[in-house]
C-alpha cells in the first residue's frame, strides 16, 4: 500500500469493507456477487483474448481480482490499461481451473482468498439467479446499486439517463409536455401507472413480440419528470425484469431535485479538484496518469454532433483551459500522458466516453452535452435538461 492510507474507490468497496469490520461473511459475499470486478491481464501474442494472472498462496493458485480500478492500478501498475471489467457471475460461469481459487484485491484491507470449492458454491448461487443481460453499461451498473441497495448511485445513474417512453399514439419527442400527449396508461392493483424502460432489452421483456410492441420515444428522464402527467400516477421503470423500479406519483418530482443535488455534488467536487492542494485522505494510485485536453470545434461540427451523432475530430489539441474567444464551441475530454505531448495536431481523432461539448457565450462555458462513446451519441448534459434547454 506505500504507506498512503487506503480510501475505497467506490460504492462497493464501501460496502465490502463495513462487511468486514462487523465480521459479516454472508454481507460480504452477497456485495462480491453483485459487483463490478476487474480482472487483470496481459493481451496474449499473436492471440485473442487476455492472459490471466494468477497468485500462489499455501501451495494453492488463486486468479487475482479487484474490486476497483484503483486497487488494480496500485497493485500491478504494468497492467494500467490491460483489464476488464465482469462479475462474479461471469467469472464463474467460465472459471478457467477447478482447482483454482480466487484473490479479491488482496493488496487492500478488504482483501479476501477464496477456496476452490467456495468458488464452486457461490457459482452455484449466483448461477440459480434468473439470467439477466444488461443493456450497455448504464443497466449493468443500476442493476448492481440496485442489488446492493446502493440507492444514491441508482438515482444518480436514473436521473441521467435516457429512456424509452411507449405512446398510446402518434407523437413524437418534441410532443412531450404538451396537451393532449398519447401517454400509455396501465392499471395495476387499481393505480394507474406509466412505465418506461432504460433500454429495448427491457422494452422486449414486456413486449417480446415485435406486432404487440407500442411505439416509443427516447427522452431523458428528466423531460419526463417534467411533463408528468400528475400525482396520480405512478411511474414505473424496467417492468417486467428484474431491475423494476415503482415511484409513486408524489415521489416523482423527487427525482427532479435529486438532480438538482447531483449538479451540486458533481459542482462542488470539479471545485474542490480544480485547486492545487491535494485532496484529503486520498492515495496515490500508481498506473497511468490522464490529463485533460480541449480543442475548438466549429459551430457547424457540433450542431450535426448534436443533431445526428458522432464523435470524430480533426482539430489542434492543447491542454485543458482558457481559449481566447468569446463565443464559439469546444471539446474536452480526459487522455492518457503516454500519448504524447498534449499539443498536437489530430485528424479523425474519436472522442472517448465522457467527453464534454461546451459551448462558450459571452466568455461564459455551458456543458451542453456528454458524449456515449459505446452510442455514438451527445447526451443533453443535466444543467441543459434542468434549464428547459434539451428534451
Amino acid at each position: 500500500m506505500g504507506g498512503a492510507a487506503w480510501a475505497a474507490a467506490n460504492s462497493a468497496e464501501r460496502r465490502l469493507a463495513r462487511a468486514w469490520a462487523d465480521d459479516d461473511a454472508d454481507r460480504f459475499a452477497d456485495v462480491l456477487l453483485h459487483a463490478d470486478l476487474f480482472l487483470p491481464g496481459f493481451a496474449d501474442d499473436g492471440a485473442s483474448g487476455q492472459r490471466l494472472l494468477t497468485r500462489e498462496r499455501g501451495g494453492r493458485t488463486f486468479l487475482l481480482v479487484y474490486t476497483s480500478v484503483e486497487a488494480l492500478q496500485e497493485a500491478i501498475p504494468a497492467v494500467g490499461v490491460g483489464w476488464r471489467r465482469t462479475t462474479f457471475a461471469e467469472l464463474a460461469g467460465s472459471w478457467p481451473n477447478p482447482a483454482w481459487g480466487l484473490a479479491v484485491s488482496p493488496n487492500t484491507p478488504i482483501g479476501a482468498y477464496l477456496d476452490a470449492e467456495q468458488v464452486r458454491l457461490l457459482g452455484e448461487e449466483v448461477a440459480a439467479e434468473p439470467p439477466f443481460a444488461p443493456g450497455g453499461e448504464r443497466e449493468r451498473a443500476m442493476r448492481a446499486a440496485q442489488r446492493a441497495g446502493d440507492a444514491e448511485v441508482y438515482l444518480d445513474l436514473l436521473v441521467t439517463a435516457d429512456v424509452l417512453l411507449p405512446l398510446a399514439g402518434p407523437a413524437g419527442a418534441d410532443d412531450l409536455g404538451k396537451p393532449g400527449f398519447p401517454w400509455l396508461v396501465q392499471r395495476a392493483a387499481g393505480v394507474a401507472t406509466v412505465p418506461l424502460f432504460t433500454s429495448r432489452q427491457r422494452l422486449r421483456d414486456v413486449w417480446p413480440d415485435s406486432a404487440d410492441r407500442p411505439a416509443v420515444v427516447e427522452v431523458p428522464l428528466l423531460s419526463v419528470v417534467r411533463a408528468w402527467p400528475g400525482a396520480a400516477y405512478r411511474m414505473v421503470v424496467n417492468p417486467g425484469s428484474p431491475m423494476i423500479a415503482e415511484f409513486t406519483g408524489a415521489q416523482v418530482p423527487d427525482l427532479w431535485r435529486w438532480a438538482q443535488e447531483l449538479v451540486l455534488r458533481r459542482t462542488s467536487a470539479s471545485q474542490s479538484g480544480s485547486e492545487n492542494e491535494p485532496l484529503a485522505e486520498q492515495p496515490v494510485v500508481a498506473g497511468p496518469r490522464m490529463r485533460r485536453v480541449q480543442a475548438l470545434v466549429d459551430p457547424s461540427v457540433a450542431l450535426g454532433w448534436l443533431a445526428a451523432g458522432g464523435g470524430r475530430i480533426s482539430a489542434s489539441v492543447g491542454p485543458a483551459g482558457a481559449v481566447g474567444i468569446l463565443d464559439g464551441y469546444l471539446v474536452r475530454w480526459h487522455e492518457d500522458e503516454t500519448l504524447g505531448a498534449a499539443t498536437r495536431p489530430v485528424v479523425e481523432l474519436e472522442l472517448p466516453y465522457g467527453a464534454q461539448l461546451v459551448r462558450l457565450v459571452a466568455g461564459q462555458e455551458i456543458v451542453v452535452a456528454t458524449y456515449d462513446a459505446e452510442l455514438s451519441w451527445w447526451r443533453p448534459s443535466i444543467m441543459s435538461v434542468l434549464r428547459g434547454e434539451a428534451r
